[in-house]
């Protein structure tokens, strides 16, 4: 059984966001935090979500919603032409989002209206919902109630198919890693609930060095704050779990136990006073390297 140790320093800026997505579509207008960051991905990936509910029993489609959904996958490589642009509420009022009856139509974003009372900012099934509803606007033909209930399906089977490791250890702390298990190649996200998003799959797919034919997290857990590892400006925190991959044109898998690092800092209180109340004030994880460790046996 062959050893392999990788320890990975990857430079990303995971809030930059005047970009093009790996699923097409532009993305517009200073939109860094992670709803909205949400948005983006739900948008970009769209036709993946979609097609999960026209396979799952969850979904229980009628005629209509059928079509309809059909009708958004047929569309998809058109939309995915058009951009996404994130504006204000003095430009939507109360509109969640605003577009035109027509495929391909830009879609306008009330970047203010993806935050919620407390605090918490969309999540990805809320961003599908939100996204379906706005595509769903481009085929005026289908009933209004086929489209919110086709789109409050398509978010209901995202939410399954999202596993939420949160770091929950302090209270006001909004950091959490979703897992997506919709496909053979498992999407990993990580937030903090306001500026930063991070696609760590994308990450594991370049440093691995092949196209990913699959990848599988069987479970992840938040450490504890490690207080050896505490800077005048930064207090460090980690996840790990084992994955598995397989690598395109490859048939044997290889497995590790992946540890990802990385530094953040409470919202308003200094460390040392953060440290000695953790439950007056958030973290928020810094723009900064992300440190991946993978250790483990390949086979």
């Amino acid at each position: 059984m062959k050893k392999i140790l990788f320890l990975i320093l990857i430079c990303v800026l995971p809030s930059a966001f005047a970009e093009k997505g790996k699923g097409g579509g532009d993305v517009v207008n200073n939109a860094g935090g992670s709803a909205e960051q949400n948005m983006v991905y739900a948008f970009q990936n769209f036709s993946e979500f979609a097609m999960s509910c026209l396979h799952s029993p969850l979904c229980q489609l009628s005629g209509e919603e059928r079509n309809l959904l059909n009708e958004l996958q047929k569309n998809a490589p058109l939309e995915l032409r058009q951009s996404l642009k994130f504006v204000t509420a003095a430009y939507l009022g109360s509109q969640k989002y605003q577009t035109d009856a027509a495929v391909g139509a830009p879609i306008l974003i009330n970047q203010e209206a993806l935050w919620k009372t407390d605090g918490r900012g969309y999540d990805l099934a809320d961003a599908v919902e939100l996204v379906a509803l706005a595509l769903s606007a481009h085929v005026p033909q289908f009933t209004l109630a086929a489209r919110m209930s086709l789109a409050q399906k398509i978010s209901a089977v995202a939410a399954q198919q999202v596993l939420v490791f949160r770091m929950d250890h302090y209270a006001q702390t909004q950091i959490q890693v979703s897992v997506l298990k919709s496909s053979r190649v498992e999407h990993v996200l990580v937030e903090d609930g306001a500026d930063y998003w991070l696609d760590l799959e994308s990450l594991l797919q370049q440093k691995l060095g092949c196209p990913l034919e699959s990848l599988k997290i069987f479970g992840l857990s938040w450490h504890n704050i490690d207080t050896s590892q505490i800077g005048s400006d930064f207090i460090q925190i980690s996840f790990s779990g084992p994955i598995e991959w397989t690598c395109s044109g490859e048939g044997n898998s290889q497995r590790a136990s992946l540890t990802v690092v990385f530094k953040a800092r409470p919202t308003e209180m200094t460390i040392q006073s953060y440290m000695q109340n953790p439950t007056a004030d958030r973290l928020q994880i810094r723009n900064e390297p992300v440190r991946l460790l993978l250790s483990g046996a390949s086979f």
